[in-house]
């Protein structure tokens, strides 16, 4: 059992892997392995691993499986994970070369404490400029929700947790849909565990034309159950006016994309789904059209 599970899902991203090989290579914390899942590729994934394996100096398990989506892909991970603590790298994320010795070096201080599922630390641009915010600096721990809606966080943060932890979590993927958020999962951990801060950044973004950043709103339209989930989840967790409303319009967003004809009955707030009916329609007409 290692410390680390590195895990990469991967889809047609061949050309990518080795620049993320070389960044693992590099890492100064060397207690990790790699485990690649890839989610049905039809270019070289399998050939340019195996060519990477005959070398590396560190282990490489590679699982290739039918196109599912990242989230089935990670739930695999995380049923197979039986090391210490789990760190999803897509394959466009590099590793800066102290990322993996500066979150053991924090776990070692703060893994004792059972309330904590991981570390949450910052993704960048580049090794100095975070892409959104820096961590609020008043704050050493917090749960993933709070980071965002009552500390005002705004950036992009790889959250590296307990593989305990999520397999307790896995992402309920929708029939006949490949993608939900991945705050389906963290927001759940959230209402049980909080999380170490690290106000560092670990990762560099290589976000690539096509990708799940790039295609978000495409990605809801072509998955709205799963949007629908994570917008009903989000209310729940909201704990003022204004965002119990935002996520109530979002959430008849997601009803009227998946074709539900309760998005106002189903509303955990009757009034708020009243309200917030008209702005739904709205973005239905433009941002969602």
């Amino acid at each position: 059992m290692s410390t680390f599970c590195v895990f990469t899902p991967t889809f047609n991203r061949a050309k990518l892997l080795p620049e993320l090989y070389k960044s693992l290579e590099s890492q100064t914390f060397k207690d990790f392995r790699w485990l690649v899942v890839d989610d049905g590729s039809t270019d070289n994934t399998e050939q340019v691993i195996d060519t990477l394996s005959e070398t590396s100096p560190f282990q490489i398990e590679y699982i290739k499986t039918i196109n599912g989506g990242k989230q089935r892909a990670t739930n695999l991970a995380v049923s197979i994970c039986d090391d210490e603590l789990f760190y999803g790298v897509d394959s466009d994320d590099l590793l800066v070369p102290d990322a993996l010795e500066k979150v053991a070096r924090l776990w070692n201080e703060i893994k004792v404490d059972s309330s904590l599922a991981g570390i949450v630390a910052l993704h960048g641009r580049n090794s100095h400029e975070p892409i959104g915010s820096w961590m609020p600096k008043e704050i050493m721990r917090a749960n993933v929700w709070d980071l965002y809606y009552k500390f005002g966080f705004q950036g992009d943060a790889p959250q590296i947790y307990r593989t305990e932890v999520l397999k307790d979590y896995p992402y309920p993927v929708a029939e006949g849909e490949k993608f939900i958020s991945e705050c389906i999962s963290t927001y759940q951990i959230a209402k049980k565990y909080e999380m170490g801060i690290l106000n560092e950044i670990v990762s560099i973004a290589r976000y690539q034309e096509g990708g799940y950043t790039d295609g978000s709103i495409g990605l809801i339209k072509d998955n709205p159950k799963g949007y629908c989930k994570v917008k009903m989840l989000s209310i729940e967790m909201s704990s003022t006016f204004f965002q119990r409303l935002y996520h109530t319009i979002l959430y008849l967003v997601g009803c009227e994309l998946a074709g539900k004809s309760d998005g106002i009955k189903s509303a955990p707030y009757k009034g708020l789904a009243i309200l917030g009916l008209i702005p739904s329609k709205i973005l239905l007409a433009t941002k969602f059209k």
